[in-house]
């Protein structure tokens, strides 16, 4: 009887130990290959990336799913928690949705260009469970997310000089516009924003923990790196998210050593924005940088190299001085007012939008915020508590607008359908409804409740939350949320 307890538990471990290399393998998958993506052009660049992303995670997951079903179901219910119930509220409510739309083909697909449909919602989730009871912290799974933060960014440095390495730029149309505003291997520069924001999580908390010089010096080059490209690609909220990604770490962990680390980092990329200004005017790049933003404002900004200075002294002293700091005010309740804060602000700016006369307003977005607004306060009953469908802002909102989808009839955009509110949480409103925006955001309450204390679930819920008020769900940004909840849960 024991030997076949003891075979029956081998036999388990190694089934284990295989769904956890095809989790760490399917981690390099997503962190590594998905931004690097290609296909030698940036035409149809974001269908060629879903398409991967779609492809890999449809196998990955539903050979765990179907393997873990026939051998080992307890896998999935052992440990099960709060934000398990939470994802599968929000998956729940995605497919009523999508089976009640009027819109069926994009409600299970997605729209074009975008594809955030159910399937996508159900493989996010997918991606949460997978790695929630599957992740092993492989090292080599997790270097790989800095490989690829590293290796974009600095594409997207070269880029920025005036160099396409990659020959991306030939088949562009508005050679004048798409060059400054299509960067690196993700593209539009809103869409690397999004994933700059998140993937720079990675190395800038492997950073803060390492006790290795070496590897340390590798982080700290990575994420001063990616975080002066979070500043200089153009989208301005990237702004927002190097403050947050620099400042946060130090409210949210307790002495002076992650303060001296983070003020160091910090001195690093003002460092790294004095370079840039210096090789761009070299180069005489400077019109590959877009001028509808601040990023050329900040490029030119000649106070980095003393703020520079001034960050690298405060670091140093700070690094001398190694005593831990007692637990004070700021210490215990800083993150939860800073979120309270932000959160209410973010609230305050999206009602501006929806209530200001002004279409231009925020490059767009009033017209778009009051649009979806008013699409949901105009639906039936039903479609106010769960939507037109998941990815269904345009196919909803082009039947109830008099002149049809939202539309700029002037430069770059003149014609283009918007697909989305460029404010995740209004069009979660207009695509699931009342009820399916409350589901997706007890993902982030439950998430905040329970991951409080890790860094990596602390600084990627508050990126994400507040990029999510001016930007979108894609498919660079939103798998990398799921990823790293689904970290926090197995840790």
């Amino acid at each position: 009887m024991c030997v076949k307890e003891g075979k029956a538990d081998r036999m388990e471990r190694e089934r284990r130990d295989f769904f956890q290399v095809l989790c760490a393998i399917y981690v390099c998958v997503l962190t590594v290959l998905l931004p690097l993506y290609t296909k030698g052009t940036y035409w149809q660049l974001g269908d060629a990336k879903y398409q991967l992303f779609f492809d890999i995670s449809a196998f990955s997951l539903g050979l765990t799913f179907a393997g873990t079903l026939l051998w080992g179901r307890k896998v999935w219910i052992e440990h099960w928690s709060s934000m398990d119930n939470s994802m599968l509220a929000y998956a729940g409510i995605c497919i009523l949705s999508a089976v009640c739309s009027s819109y069926p083909h994009t409600a299970w697909y997605g729209y074009r260009d975008w594809y955030m449909g159910t399937l996508t919602q159900l493989l996010l989730v997918g991606i949460y469970f997978f790695v929630s009871r599957f992740w092993s912290g492989s090292g080599w799974a997790t270097w790989s997310a800095n490989i690829g933060v590293m290796t974009v960014s600095a594409i997207a440095v070269v880029n920025r000089l005036g160099w396409d390495p990659l020959n991306l730029y030939r088949e562009l149309s508005d050679k004048a516009w798409e060059s400054s505003h299509m960067l690196s291997t993700v593209g539009n520069i809103n869409w690397l924003c999004a994933y700059l924001g998140m993937a720079l999580i990675f190395p800038i908390v492997e950073y803060l923990k390492s006790e290795k010089t070496l590897k340390r010096a590798i982080l700290f080059f990575i994420s001063i790196l990616g975080i002066s490209m979070l500043v200089l690609q153009g989208s301005d909220v990237g702004c927002v998210l190097a403050l947050l990604l620099l400042g946060l770490p130090v409210i949210l962990t307790d002495g002076t050593e992650c303060m001296a680390k983070q003020m160091l980092l910090g001195a690093g990329s003002a460092m790294a924005m004095s370079a840039m200004k210096v090789l761009v005017l070299m180069r005489g790049s400077l019109e590959d940088t877009p001028g509808d933003g601040s990023a050329r404002t900040l490029l030119l900004w000649n106070g980095w190299p003393v703020l520079a200075v001034a960050l690298l002294a405060f670091g140093i002293v700070l690094n001398i001085k190694k005593e831990r700091l007692r637990q004070s005010f700021v210490k215990r309740y800083g993150f939860p007012v800073f979120a309270a804060a932000c959160v209410l602000f973010l609230c305050v700016l999206t009602f501006y939008g929806i209530t200001t006369p002004n279409a231009a307003w925020a490059n767009g977005r009033g017209a778009l915020w009051r649009l979806a607004w008013e699409g949901w306060k105009e639906a039936p009953l039903l479609q106010k508590l769960i939507g037109a469908g998941p990815d269904c802002f345009a196919e909803y909102l082009g039947v109830i607008s008099k002149q049809g989808t939202v539309i700029f009839d002037t430069e770059h955009w003149a014609g283009a359908v918007f697909a989305n509110a460029h404010n995740e949480w209004l069009n979660q409103l207009t695509n699931i409804g009342i009820i399916g925006m409350l589901c997706y955001l007890t993902v982030f309450i439950t998430a905040f409740r329970r991951y409080r204390g890790m860094l990596m679930g602390e600084l990627a819920l508050t990126i994400y939350f507040v990029n999510s008020m001016v930007s979108f769900q894609q498919v660079m940004n939103a798998p990398l949320l799921f990823l790293m909840l689904g970290i926090c849960e197995i840790e």
